[in-house]
């Protein structure tokens, strides 16, 4: 037995709730205007004890595929494999999120990067398993960009 008033308040809006997951899709590889909407440290479920991975909530604020939900997983550490693939490809897509919210340098907290409108280009990846997951490419405050493309300004202007 599961006692929902528990979970849900008064404000809980099951329609819009209902509108968002039908564009719940996986979008296609491209650039995106989104922001963070939620973050939060989650369990590490496939990783040794002790790994630090971070769920990030970004919705697309802007476009064809406006009020779409981008949920990202990076691993930023793991204490028994200081190589592991999963934390350079977690801390790289980090760093990209920081940079398009305009911070040079982690923030204190995963909250300080809510709101704040960016450039976020996207490829959508297969693994062999065959489940679908994104890589970021880019990434570019808002107004920012020189060419339209946060890739392209990353190649031609890596240092800003």
């Amino acid at each position: 037995m599961g006692v929902f008033d528990e979970i849900f308040d008064d404000n809980y809006d099951m329609e819009k709730e209902l509108a968002t997951s039908e564009k719940a899709g996986k979008l296609p590889t491209g650039t995106y205007k989104v922001m963070v909407t939620d973050s939060a440290q989650v369990e590490e479920s496939f990783g040794p004890d002790g790994c630090v991975e971070f769920w990030f909530r970004m919705e697309v604020i802007d476009g064809e595929q406006e009020g779409s939900r981008i949920n990202l997983y990076p691993r930023l550490f793991n204490p028994e494999d200081k190589d592991d693939f999963r934390v350079k490809n977690g801390r790289k897509e980090f760093a990209f999120i920081c940079k398009g919210c305009k911070f040079t340098a982690p923030p204190s907290d995963s909250t300080d990067l809510h709101d704040i409108p960016f450039d976020l280009s996207l490829e959508l990846k297969t693994a062999k398993s065959g489940r679908q997951y994104y890589a970021i490419k880019g990434a570019t405050p808002d107004g920012m960009s020189r060419s339209g493309n946060p890739i392209e300004d990353d190649l031609a202007h890596p240092f800003g």
